[in-house]
């Protein structure tokens, strides 16, 4: 049994340009609204159960709350981090 479909796919993949996984659901709409309402104080699953995807073979289904945790957690590792200086 294997555990991956073939250990060089993914190397073999970007040399393509292609991507392995689904494509992007979430937009900057879907952040504001997102921390909006983390900020109101409301739990995962509630805000999870309010953001609908609005494109792509998903369209109309709701987000995990895994998924809504990943992205929240994205924008605030990107706004701890310090501005680059541009040289």
């Amino acid at each position: 049994m294997r555990t991956r479909p073939h250990p060089g796919m993914p190397r073999v993949a970007c040399t393509r340009g292609k991507r392995i996984g689904g494509a992007a659901v979430t937009d900057e709409a879907m952040l504001s609204m997102a921390l909006h309402l983390r900020d109101r104080g409301v739990s995962l699953r509630d805000i999870a159960a309010q953001l609908v995807i609005t494109k792509g073979k998903k369209n109309g289904r709701h987000h995990s709350p895994a998924t809504v945790l990943h992205m929240l957690r994205d924008h605030d590792e990107a706004a701890a981090a310090p501005a680059q200086p541009v040289s």
